[in-house]
């Protein structure tokens, strides 16, 4: 393992080498960026992405994150975990690490997000996707990209750039960007599912999660619909589902998190 310098608290890179990802592609090195416990995706730039590792395949998906993490926590002898929290596609992470490996996590808090990309979430992605690939540049590919989402959640850009952005997407690269679009869009806990018919793997994955499972949308999410997750609590075994209905969400969530993990203490 080393350390990033020059960010606080450091990042630091699990190396492993020869990974074979689920296509069959193998890298030489794959770099899993963390920072305590809050572990990076693929993609992302500081892990193992397209714009930082050479001959990087285009499309990965989900359980090739889950197979690196995995690798990343069994590497610091950690033999169960007591609570994984995901937000939109980490919270898809969330939901495969949930079938992919079902006892080894006790408790998941999953926020705005799905087991399954939706069909209207896939086209909503195209319109951003379809400004970095057609752009003359990529510095305006990222101009038309942030125009298109300046709406989606904030009023002006710069409220935008300043509170999810972090500064604005003109540092990310337009290919990590396309990468993580198309893992989104792929999103689907049933492919981890095989001999069985593609209608019914999504209702089996669901039903095979051990853990305590929270799951928190929005009442007004356009991407991950809140009646989407309460459809899928119905197949999970113990699951919980809070409705977020306020801007000012903060401290009601913290409240809803601390009542679930509290009603497991003598777990």
């Amino acid at each position: 393992m080393k350390i990033t310098s020059g960010r606080s608290p450091p990042l630091q890179h699990f190396v492993i080498p020869n990974f074979v990802l689920r296509d069959g592609t193998t890298l030489p090195q794959v770099q899993v960026a963390y920072k305590i416990l809050n572990v990076q995706n693929t993609k992302i730039a500081v892990s193992s992405s397209p714009s930082n590792t050479p001959n990087f395949p285009s499309k990965v998906d989900y359980m090739d994150c889950v197979d690196a993490q995995y690798q990343l926590l069994t590497a610091l002898n950690i033999e169960k975990v007591d609570v994984m929290l995901g937000f939109s596609m980490g919270g898809q992470v969330t939901y495969h690490w949930l079938v992919m490996h079902p006892s080894y996590i006790k408790n998941a808090v999953i926020v705005c997000s799905a087991a399954k990309t939706s069909r209207h979430n896939i086209q909503f992605l195209e319109a951003p996707k379809a400004a970095l690939e057609s752009a003359a540049t990529p510095a305006l590919g990222l101009r038309a990209f942030q125009e298109l989402y300046k709406s989606l959640g904030a009023n002006t850009q710069s409220e935008w750039d300043d509170v999810v952005a972090g500064g604005n997407y003109d540092d990310w690269a337009a290919e990590d960007l396309l990468a993580l679009t198309g893992m989104w869009q792929s999103g689907d806990i049933g492919r981890c599912i095989s001999n069985m018919q593609e209608d019914q793997r999504l209702e089996h994955a669901l039903q095979k999660i051990e853990a305590r499972v929270l799951l928190m949308p929005s009442e007004t999410d356009q991407y991950f619909k809140f009646y989407v997750s309460q459809r899928e609590a119905q197949y999970i075994r113990n699951a919980w589902v809070e409705i977020s209905s306020s801007a000012k969400d903060t401290p009601w969530m913290n409240d809803k998190i601390g009542r679930f993990l509290a009603s497991n203490d003598d777990d």
